[in-house]
């Protein structure tokens, strides 16, 4: 045993490399699976079995990592996190989302967060063009709604627009400078044709908030640059009152089946349909299924009537996976949000307080191949999601 531990701890920097080429080829699986480049004979195949073989690889990489970290708290705490996945999996509604975001949390131990939401970018940027000019040139669907919301070669019109979401708000974490005027003008250019294409208001929302939140922190910076280290009150105000924000987004998600009870013989304007059908889905839910501690499956479809899928990142925690998990999911990223926070990783704080918020009316705050920095807890962090005190404005 000696000898295999030696053995582990002499080859970490080729562990370390083997998880960055894994973790390049689950994340791009996992992209390539959210386009229309799955129409093609063939493909989907081949991407579930780079898909599984690399998340195979990455439970491989758990079990060395518990090896290398020689603090049994962490270990412990990766345990617990990785059986909460594997108990929900085999026992519930077996989400294969939230058993590889398990083993994606302790695989990450001890590795660059700069490098994974690196790789993430340049992955995610590549997909976007590649399936873009696919589809405007034919080789891939390019779809188009009735109301005039536009695919650019993905499978759903909103899944070009969180993409966007996600990967702006970890090159906002890596970038680790204040954006000029410029910067924040081209931002509200692209928030502005990313709506006026794809409709998606969500995605809209959260985005705006993502700007006015960096450009308040981007201000304060600049004035304490100029001023001398001022104290920044109120940074630690909206540090004190968002730090829940996983809890209370949970919270108004199940508060949203009771308010639908109580407006569904009222007259809703056609505007708030979407918004309504979500709270319905969930209410139907409620009243079939019931709670569970570790999850179950439940009836949901996208193309088949009717049509029944939970659009609500809690509440599908909630019925799919159990109860168990979504404690461990809030509490996880309540966690997540307070130590960001603490380190004065404000960037990386409001991407996560933007997640959060995403999350009540769309699932991708449970999917790691869009909310990457959920999977980041024991990673490296370095100056992730932080400006230095000097920087200049560019």
């Amino acid at each position: 045993m000696t000898t295999i531990i030696g053995c582990v701890r002499k080859n970490e920097k080729w562990i370390t490399l083997s998880y960055y080429v894994l973790y390049s080829i689950l994340y791009l699986s996992a992209l390539v699976g959210t386009t229309t480049f799955m129409d093609w004979e063939g493909v989907p195949h081949v991407r579930n079995l780079f898909y599984m073989g690399a998340t195979a690889g990455m439970l491989v990489l758990w079990v060395l990592g518990i090896i290398l970290q020689e603090n049994w708290k962490v270990n412990a705490a990766k345990a617990v996190i990785l059986l909460i996945g594997i108990l929900q999996f085999a026992i519930g509604g077996g989400s294969s989302l939230i058993l590889i975001l398990t083993i994606l949390i302790g695989a990450t131990d001890r590795k660059s967060a700069d490098i994974i939401l690196k790789e993430s970018l340049i992955i995610g940027v590549a997909v976007i063009i590649i399936a873009y000019l696919a589809s405007m040139n034919g080789y891939i669907e390019y779809k188009v709604s009735t109301d005039g919301r536009h695919s650019f070669g993905f499978t759903y019109y909103s899944h070009f627009s969180d993409k966007l979401l996600y990967l702006y708000m970890m090159f906002r974490c890596v970038y680790r400078k204040r954006l000029s005027i410029v910067g924040y003008a081209l931002s509200i250019l692209m928030v502005y044709l990313d709506f006026r294409y794809t409709h998606a208001r969500t995605v809209t929302i959260c985005f705006v908030l993502f700007l006015a939140l960096c450009g308040i922190y981007d201000l304060i910076s600049y004035v304490r640059e100029k001023h001398g280290n001022i104290e920044g009150n109120a940074l630690k105000i909206i540090g004190s009152l968002v730090s829940a924000a996983y809890v209370v987004a949970s919270m108004v998600s199940f508060c949203g089946i009771y308010l639908y009870r109580l407006m569904k013989n009222m007259e809703i304007p056609d505007e708030l349909g979407t918004f309504i059908a979500r709270l319905q889905f969930s209410s139907e839910a409620m009243e079939q299924y019931g709670c569970t501690l570790f999850g179950q499956v439940i009836y949901e479809s996208l193309t088949v009537n009717p049509y029944f899928y939970l659009d609500n990142a809690y509440i599908r925690l909630f019925f799919i996976t159990g109860a168990a998990t979504i404690i461990f999911f809030v509490a996880y990223m309540t966690w997540m949000m307070w130590h960001a926070f603490s380190e004065k990783r404000y960037i990386l704080f409001f991407a996560l307080l933007v997640a959060a918020i995403g999350g009540i009316s769309e699932t991708y705050t449970i999917n790691f191949y869009y909310n990457m920095f959920a999977i980041l807890a024991f990673a490296r962090l370095g100056c992730i999601g932080t400006i230095p005190e000097r920087e200049k404005t560019i």
